[in-house]
């Protein structure tokens, strides 16, 4: 640790530091607890994309799209896990609700146009 006036290397057990005389905190030998961060952006917009490749592929697009960019690059917790895992589903299944859209586009202006030739 290191002394909060002047920036020199305290050792363990020192209560004031050698150099400028500054009283702090007894430093301990034991590493203070890492805390890890969960990244939320990414999963939220996976849910969301995941309801909308359903419903509006094109709303669903982009979310998907930056939430797998963002769990991509926040890789490491079990919740980007799952937000990636999650984007790639979202981002499939909007890529077939697409294709099934504009096959159906596509049989009706045929019906449409056979039956108006008739």
């Amino acid at each position: 640790m290191n002394c909060v006036r002047c920036g020199s290397l305290l050792q363990e057990g020192d209560q004031v530091c050698k150099y400028c005389g500054e009283k702090g905190e007894e430093v301990n030998a034991a590493p203070e607890a890492v805390v890890k961060k969960i990244h939320v952006p990414s999963l939220v917009l996976a849910i969301v994309g995941l309801v909308f490749a359903l419903l509006l592929p094109l709303v669903a697009y982009p979310c998907l799209i930056v939430g797998l960019v963002l769990a991509v690059k926040k890789r490491g917790t079990h919740k980007t896990m799952a937000a990636l895992v999650m984007c790639i589903i979202g981002l499939i299944v909007a890529v077939v609700n697409s294709a099934l859209g504009a096959c159906m586009a596509v049989a009706e202006l045929m019906y449409v146009f056979s039956a108006s030739i008739l």
